[in-house]
């Protein structure tokens, strides 16, 4: 029996096969025909708005789920006049749902509207209360604003 030969990484790699080298250019992984690819490019703000938000808007449009995404989507691609108008109309059905609040704070505060996106962010505190990141923003909107109202995040 010989002693096993020690083989540099380089050395192991040149003698497999290209296809298990480095995938090529035209490999399932890069293909628009890979269900993963395809999923990745239909759940952008911009696909999801344009083809599944509004459509599903059509069938429910009470819903306070896809009024909350559609605005959220909305919000991410800068279109924040559309966006308040689904996020306000969300809060007007439930009142106490905490993900609109917040959504609809984070738009009111790229807007400019800081006094209206405290009252959000306060209001998502206090229906969720263990919410880091809601806890994060508010306390950055409140330092970089103190003119607000001095109250502390309940």
């Amino acid at each position: 029996m010989t002693p096993r030969q020690r083989i540099s990484i380089s050395e192991r790699r040149s003698r497999l096969p290209a296809s298990q080298t480095k995938r090529s250019r035209n490999s399932p992984a890069r293909s628009p025909s890979n269900p993963t690819m395809r999923r990745r490019e239909t759940t952008s703000p911009r696909c999801w708005w344009r083809r599944g938000g509004r459509r599903a808007l059509d069938i429910t449009p009470d819903n306070v789920d896809i009024l909350n995404n559609m605005g959220n989507a909305l919000t991410r691609l800068s279109r924040l006049d559309d966006a308040l108008g689904y996020l306000r109309r969300a809060l007007a059905i439930d009142p106490e749902y905490p993900d609109a609040h917040y959504n609809l704070a984070h738009a009111l505060a790229a807007q400019g509207h800081q006094s209206e996106a405290a009252a959000h962010y306060r209001a998502a505190l206090t229906l969720r209360p263990d919410w880091p990141q809601v806890r994060a923003e508010f306390a950055a909107l409140m330092a970089a604003h103190p003119e607000l109202d001095g109250t502390r995040a309940p």
